[in-house]
C-alpha cells in the first residue's frame, strides 16, 4: 500500500531515478523533495512557480 507521504508528481525520468538502488528521497514539505544519491550528494527540489 502506498503511503500518502511518499506521493510526488515526478516525470518518468525522476520516477525511475527514485526507484534506482542507492537513490532515496525525503519529503521535506509538500512539494519540496530532498534527493540523496548513492555517493551521498544531495539536492533539494521544489515545484516551479506557474502563473
Amino acid at each position: 500500500m502506498t503511503c500518502p507521504c511518499n506521493l510526488a508528481m515526478l516525470c518518468r525520468h525522476h520516477h525511475r531515478l527514485k526507484q534506482t538502488p542507492g537513490w532515496r528521497i525525503e519529503h521535506i514539505w509538500p512539494g519540496v523533495i530532498l534527493w540523496i544519491g548513492p555517493s551521498g550528494h544531495w539536492r533539494i527540489t521544489a515545484p516551479a512557480d506557474r502563473e
